[in-house]
């Protein structure tokens, strides 16, 4: 009795293992998925935006967050995506990568097309609370991470840029246009960070900032790629069976 007593404890005490093990794996996984880079989910490292990095998934109570902090914005789904922040030619030139991107996104002849999208926009930033004039953040329909971050502001350029310059390091920088216009561009873990200055006409600066999750993107035309590959599937079996 007391060797099949020793050989129930010697089980249960394998189970009770085997139960925290897979808890502990579900636990990381998630944490994982969670907070991971755009290019390496293995890693936390990446641009932000008021904490919204390349691992962070869209809520509505990040939604909230955001609008305590940039005001009141609106929120659309399904939408189209242009990744052409700069004048034409800028990222062809200087960031092929998301030209490539972009042109994957969209359709050579001009036509529109729409993406499993939600566009969080921030049009009436109050002044006290940051120097910002607009901000636009786009996330992924199917996985709610982010695609990217576009922020407008048309002062405190050069304190927005010391504390880039400080988080990030130096950046690359790219004189183009005409005379005062130029782009600071950083890169993590295949993500860009891109800060410009392009004065309007009356030669007032006007800044802008760009986060791109060039991963994130990338599971994106992955995903859409994939139904379309299996609509397309279906299609010719229902054809298939029609005659």
């Amino acid at each position: 009795m007391t060797q099949n007593r020793r050989k129930l404890m010697t089980v249960l005490f394998v189970l009770f293992l085997s139960v925290i093990a897979v808890a502990a794996f579900m636990v990381f996984k998630g944490d994982t998925l969670r907070t991971g880079s755009s290019a390496n989910p293995e890693s936390t490292d990446g641009f932000t935006f008021f904490e919204v990095g390349p691992g962070t998934e869209f809520t509505m109570g990040l939604k909230d967050e955001l609008g305590d902090k940039l005001g009141s914005g609106s929120v659309e789904t399904w939408s189209t995506i242009n990744l052409e922040f700069h004048h034409g030619g800028f990222n062809e030139e200087h960031l092929p990568v998301v030209h490539q991107l972009n042109r994957k996104l969209n359709d050579a002849r001009g036509q529109r097309v729409e993406h499993n999208t939600v566009r969080l926009v921030y049009r009436y930033i109050p002044e006290e609370t940051t120097p910002f004039d607009y901000a636009e953040l786009l996330f992924s329909g199917y996985t709610g991470l982010p695609l990217y971050c576009l922020v407008k502001a048309k002062r405190d350029g050069d304190e927005i840029l010391s504390v880039l310059k400080t988080k990030y390091g130096e950046p690359k920088r790219t004189d183009w246009g005409k005379p005062g216009e130029y782009s600071d561009v950083w890169e993590k873990s295949g993500d860009y960070l891109v800060f410009s200055n392009t004065p309007d006409l009356l030669n007032n600066p006007a800044y802008q900032i760009v986060i791109y999750y060039v991963g994130n993107i990338r599971d994106l035309i992955g995903k859409e790629e994939r139904e379309a590959q299996e609509a397309a599937k279906e299609k010719e079996d229902a054809l298939k069976k029609a005659f």
